[in-house]
């Protein structure tokens, strides 16, 4: 049965390519021996082609509308307002948090200053607890995660950190994997501790880059959702917040940040709030309890981009009730950079590094082949897998950490004032001893323990002194399966790892050869209208733009003059507005397109060979220590 299982996934593995070589065929041959076919194909190929189109204009225009909106929202007083008569709400400050960062090689700079931002949050000293996922096989990861534990743990409800084994059988190396050890462990440490196993249900998971720059209002908007959802719903929501390469994109060439920002496009044209599919980019959010009972994250080749591979694993498990949400509050990016950041080598370099990340995303496109033996398979249920490996309680337990991490018992939310400024705590870890994941704060002032001496104590028990004992939350059984969701999915793959390389095969093809003469007259009319529709084309993307840049200043400037203090402090590296020069970029489109159609080819080529990627970790900017208030 494994045998054919995994025959039947190489065979599907190979469909990307082997369908652009199909299409050549029949561009070529089309003309002479099926032109009624090669016209109705190329009517619907640019039927699709106009659809993404219009459908990326709309969402860059949903997402400035989206973030002036979310940003002139109150969700605690929201949330009051909402209450009232909802008997099935949770409290708002039940909600917990669980910020799961995966890094591996990351400077502690660029990790600092990710904790940092989340620290100025205002429920992040009662409901964030964030776990640093490191992997074994980074020299010094346990010394660089018990420097950032200690040196952050007066300003969350808790932090902890995970080490992934390295070379685990079965395991592709990833952002997935990592993900998965580490929301495996946490699952496992809370399952086993007899307070923390009725709290699971009120747990969202939330998945971010280590360079990912989120606002506070990301985090109050699911809190409010979420509580106030119906409790058979809340096992199936699934939050997608918008990306924004806004960080440095001035310091990277044209070509570099075009390419990036028709990504940008690309993902807010998915997620607007009418579409039926969201697919996340980057940065999502999801119940603990929906992750628990799909089997957590995927660990295999096939899992490499797990953003998408991810919601189609929940989209399947749930038989397409999965309920996605938009939050349009954006996460910040970084864009890829070079290791030498001058001259013509720099500017040579940053070109590869970009082609690099865009052969690694592109290789999601086994995700389509994924979906595509669900589908044949019928798999419509949910997996739960039961973790079975020993954890280091490095998470929620904290014999180990009572000295690192007041709780902060009985402490209620005050979500009208900001959060209060916690005087931070200077330590430093053992770095001799790797092995020790204990360290050593025997001159730590008597003010910076806990009184509590039990490991059952943490951000589940901030608002009531009642232990619940209501059992996990699982998915609702239903069973009819909504298809409306996969046939929307289908369409959002076919143009994400298909449309590109067929519209660019065409026009090479159009280029290079012309138009033969007598041809067949309903192939003659439905050439004349494609040809037509792509020269006019450029102007949804010149629309786009336009509308992108909008969006990128209402992120970057306009919502955190609009909320004030309820979004934390800003990044200081914040790029300035540049609308002008961002719209000139356009100028260089022939060369963002190499970067995005390119590692297509390339990725599915190589598919035809292999499943497994080298994966290989963008190099970010790395900024000067940030100044902590």
């Amino acid at each position: 049965m494994l045998a054919m299982r995994r025959s039947r996934t190489r065979s599907l593995q190979r469909v990307p390519f082997i369908s652009h070589v199909l299409f050549v065929a029949l561009l070529v041959f089309g003309p002479n021996h099926c032109p009624t076919f090669l016209a109705g194909a190329l009517l619907a190929l640019h039927a699709v082609f106009m659809g993404i189109n219009l459908r990326s204009v709309y969402g860059a225009f949903s997402a400035w509308r989206g973030v002036k909106i979310q940003s002139s929202i109150d969700w605690h007083s929201k949330y009051l307002d909402d209450v009232r008569d909802n008997e099935t709400a949770l409290a708002f400050e039940d909600v917990s948090h669980l910020i799961i960062i995966p890094t591996y090689c990351e400077s502690i700079e660029i990790l600092r200053e990710t904790l940092y931002l989340l620290s100025t949050h205002r429920l992040a000293a009662a409901t964030y607890h964030p776990v640093l996922a490191f992997e074994a096989r980074e020299t010094g990861a346990v010394s660089k995660a018990l420097a950032l534990v200690q040196e952050f743990s007066h300003r969350f409800a808790c932090i902890g950190y995970t080490i992934h084994p390295a070379d685990t059988p079965g395991e592709a190396r990833g952002k997935s994997s990592n993900l998965a050890w580490s929301i495996r462990q946490a699952w496992q440490e809370m399952e086993s501790s007899p307070v923390l196993k009725g709290k699971i249900d009120k747990v969202v998971v939330t998945c971010m880059d280590s360079d990912t720059a989120l606002a506070g209002d990301y985090f109050e908007a699911i809190s409010c959702k979420y509580a106030l959802r119906p409790e058979q719903e809340r096992p199936l929501v699934y939050y997608i917040p918008p990306i924004a390469f806004d960080r440095n994109a001035h310091e990277v060439p044209s070509a570099v940040r075009l390419t990036d920002t028709m990504w940008s496009i690309a993902g807010t044209s998915a997620i607007f709030p009418e579409s039926t599919t969201k697919i996340p980019t980057s940065a999502y959010s999801l119940s603990l309890s929906l992750l628990a009972n799909v089997g957590f994250h995927d660990t295999g080749p096939e899992a490499i981009g797990e953003d998408m591979h991810m919601y189609i694993k929940c989209l399947f498990a749930t038989g397409g009730r999965l309920l996605p949400e938009t939050i349009y509050s954006p996460a910040s990016q970084l864009d890829v950079v070079s290791s030498h950041v001058v001259g013509w080598r720099g500017y040579w370099n940053a070109h590869v590094a970009r082609y690099q990340q865009a052969l690694r995303h592109m290789w999601g496109s086994l995700d389509s082949l994924y979906a595509a033996r669900m589908l044949m398979t019928g798999d419509f249920v949910a997996h739960r897998l039961e973790p079975s490996f020993v954890t280091q309680n490095t998470v929620f337990t904290y014999d180990s950490f009572d000295n690192l991490a007041p709780h902060r018992l009985g402490r209620r939310l005050s979500l009208l004032l900001p959060m209060e400024t916690v005087e931070e705590v200077d330590g430093e870890s053992d770095s001799e001893d790797l092995s020790d994941s204990t360290p050593d704060l025997s001159d730590s002032s008597p003010e910076s323990r806990p009184t509590m001496a039990s490991s059952a104590t943490s951000l589940f028990e901030l608002a009531s002194p009642l232990i619940e004992t209501k059992p996990q939350a699982e998915v609702p059984e239903e069973t009819s399966t909504r298809w409306l969701p996969f046939m929307s999915l289908a369409l959002r793959l076919y143009e994400a790892h298909f449309l590109m390389g067929h519209i660019a095969l065409l026009v090479v093809h159009r280029a290079l050869f012309p138009v033969p003469e007598n041809l067949h007259p309903f192939l003659q009319w439905s050439v004349n209208i494609t040809d037509r529709y792509r020269g006019i084309s450029p102007i949804f993307l010149l629309i786009g733009l336009f509308l992108y840049e909008l969006y990128i200043n209402e992120t970057v400037t306009g919502r955190w003059k609009r909320a004030g203090d309820r979004l934390g402090i800003q990044s200081t590296d914040q790029r300035s507005k540049r609308m002008l020069r961002s719209l000139l970029d356009v100028a260089f489109v022939p060369i963002a397109t190499v970067l995005a159609v390119v590692p297509l080819f390339h990725a599915q080529f190589l598919h035809l060979f292999t499943e497994r990627l080298e994966y290989r970790v963008s190099l970010k900017p790395i900024r000067e220590a940030i100044e902590m208030v």
